[in-house]
């Protein structure tokens, strides 16, 4: 007969064997879930880091944008000098760096008209020290008056002896640049003219005898002849001074459309008195008129000044003068006479502008003629002895007799000849 240790000591094993295939299983199951657990927290991570980088990717459009935006705010100050407000020149672009959130900004404005602004928005990686980029390119175009000359065509300054015409500039808001009440003084007047043509012709600007105080830009191909330059140049030098001229001018030069009014008033048969209204007559206007207040006048047809005639704008008043029509049969304007007496003094408060049909503007007033005139058909013809204060867009423009042509900075520092954007692109 068997013992009692001797009949259970194989159920001993048995629970032994049985114990540890359990715990086996159990250390299987449990790395399994480990291994389940670890790839679903990097597969966590992982989603994380792209969501992450998803969002880096997609905001560093907003930044390359934030740096266009203040490109174009920079552009619209209109200021003499870009290499400002944290802007500096490297070779032949304005460059500017700016810290934005986690990214920045690295945006360049090309020292070439039409500018074109290149901007790219860095964005941190996620968990990295490094950045990746998205670059975006916006070309923009520059409506005029920006300069103080502008023509399609070409650009002549004609004279003989002593009687040459010469231009510079200064600035009727700025009383450095300016006499008492921002008229011209000629003690502190500015070489910081500027004129231009889409013209390529050889020349497209010829200053004859007379002489340029500032720079020059023809269309593609075009050439200057004359004399050109700043500060000492053009007093002691004939000829162009290097930097002074580019050919690289593209303007949009834009038509003016017909104004329009809540009412039209009939220009006064008696008075000839206009007082803070806006006027219309069918012309042809052959008459002298005083102008109070802010005032507007449409010549739909010829506009003659000769004789006593005279245009006069009373001290805090304004004129908008607008000859012509959008269609129709060609009409000029010849201003002759006692010519345009600006007694507001400076050109923003005598505007002219030229529709469509105007294609001739002639002024060869005895009067100096202070006025901003914008007539894009137009031949533009200046002659005499009295000077011109303001600025001049045509289709052509020419100039003779001994007359100064001062170019107001002032109104070019408006913001209703803004810089704007033409097309947008990511490279």
């Amino acid at each position: 007969m068997r013992s009692f240790s001797e009949i259970n000591h194989p159920m001993k094993i048995q629970r032994n064997q049985e114990r540890g295939s359990v715990l086996v299983t159990t250390l299987i199951i449990a790395g399994l879930m480990a291994i389940v657990v670890a790839a679903l927290l990097v597969l966590v991570e992982r989603e994380n880091y792209f969501t992450a980088r998803s969002k880096t990717w997609c905001a560093e459009i907003p930044i390359a944008e934030a740096g266009i935006e203040e490109a174009m705010a920079h552009l619209n100050t209109h200021a003499r000098n870009l290499s400002t407000n944290g802007w500096v020149l490297v070779t032949n672009d304005f460059v500017k760096k700016r810290t934005v959130g986690e990214g920045y900004f690295y945006t360049t404005i090309s020292k070439r008209r039409p500018r074109t602004i290149v901007s790219i928005g860095y964005g941190r990686i996620p968990l990295q020290t490094n950045y990746s980029h998205r670059t975006v390119m916006v070309m923009t175009k520059e409506d005029p008056p920006s300069y103080g000359i502008v023509a399609k065509k070409t650009i002549k300054l004609v004279g003989s002896g002593s009687d040459v015409p010469a231009m510079d500039s200064f600035d009727s808001s700025n009383p450095d640049y300016s006499g008492p009440g921002g008229v011209y003084d000629p003690l502190k007047n500015r070489d910081q003219a500027t004129v231009a043509t889409l013209s390529s012709a050889t020349p497209a600007v010829d200053t004859g005898s007379g002489e340029i105080n500032g720079t020059v830009a023809t269309g593609p191909g075009g050439t200057v002849t004359g004399t050109v330059g700043y500060g000492s140049w053009t007093s002691t030098t004939s000829g162009i001074q290097p930097g002074a001229v580019s050919d690289d001018c593209n303007l949009a030069i834009p038509d003016v459309e017909e104004p329009t009014s809540s009412l039209w008033n009939s220009f006064p048969s008696l008075s000839g008195v206009l007082n803070d209204k806006d006027y219309k007559v069918d012309g042809p206007l052959n008459r002298s008129f005083v102008v109070f207040g802010k005032t507007r006048l449409w010549v739909t047809g010829n506009m003659r000044l000769s004789g006593s005639g005279t245009i006069t704008i009373m001290p805090g008043g304004s004129l908008e003068l607008f000859i012509g029509q959008t269609s129709g049969a060609e009409v000029s304007a010849d201003i002759g006479g006692n010519g345009i007496l600006n007694n507001a003094l400076v050109a923003a408060n005598c505007r002219i502008w030229g529709l469509p049909t105007l294609t001739s503007f002639k002024y060869h007033g005895q009067a100096a003629l202070t006025a901003a005139v914008y007539t894009p058909q137009a031949a533009i013809i200046v002659s005499g002895t009295s000077d011109i204060y303001g600025s001049f867009t045509g289709d052509s423009f020419s100039c003779s007799g001994n007359i100064g042509i001062h170019q107001d900075e002032a109104l070019f520092t408006k913001t209703e000849t803004p810089v704007t954007i033409i097309s947008w692109e990511e490279l």
